[in-house]
């Protein structure tokens, strides 16, 4: 057995006998530096390190932007002539921009078209040069706005003419379904009518004819 370990102790039990009894040997730790140190379940931390600032967050205010009033389409501009409805009965071209435009002359390859609206106070120089279904307008800017459902307006009316050509004097109560039918029509210019007396609800549209419409350059 080693003797490392244990400590050899005899005991005198017997005059004639001695037993020896091994003991463990207790150890003792001079230095105090070796003492086992156990972590703290806390964990680390330290105050001593700087904190960052957290900026504050400021909204915008919705008032600091403007909004704009002028909203320009940039897309091309398209005309289309609604046949007979200008007020004196003469073709009416319109845009897509909301102007309507009259005829002022008509050449052999080409159209002139001046605004519609001309007064002494309003003399508005704005022009559009047609040739075949190609449409160009002239350098003169308009000096009103337009109106955007100007081509619709025409169209409308043009019908509403068209509605009223075909009915008869004493006779409108019965062909107030006729007006109707008129107006759901998609083409503005319509040949030919006809009325079933025995379907009041109904009625005939033949040969309706398509207005012209064409491109700008």
């Amino acid at each position: 057995m080693s003797t490392d370990s244990f400590t050899e102790i005899s005991v005198a039990c017997n005059p004639s006998e001695d037993l020896t009894i091994a003991q463990p040997r207790t150890s003792t730790i001079d230095d105090p530096s070796e003492e086992l140190t156990h972590p703290s379940p806390l964990p680390f931390f330290n105050v001593s390190l700087p904190m960052e600032e957290v900026s504050q967050v400021v909204e915008a205010s919705l008032t600091t932007v403007p909004i704009p009033t002028d909203i320009m389409v940039d897309a091309p501009t398209s005309y289309h002539v609604v046949e007979s409805d200008s007020r004196k009965g003469g073709d009416l071209l319109t845009d897509s921009l909301g102007f309507q435009y009259v005829k002022k002359r008509v050449a052999s390859v080409s159209t002139s078209w001046i605004w519609s609206i001309r007064t002494k106070k309003n003399r508005c120089l704005a022009s559009v040069s047609q040739q075949g279904n190609i449409f160009t307008r002239s350098p003169k800017e308009h000096n009103n706005g337009g109106n955007p459902g100007a081509k619709l307006r025409a169209q409308a009316i043009s019908l509403v003419k068209a509605a009223a050509s075909y009915i008869k004097f004493g006779d409108c109560t019965k062909q107030v379904p006729l007006l109707f039918e008129v107006m759901s029509q998609r083409r503005p210019q319509i040949t030919r009518l006809s009325w079933n007396s025995s379907h009041p609800t109904s009625c005939l549209t033949v040969a309706a004819s398509s207005s012209r419409s064409g491109t700008s350059t």
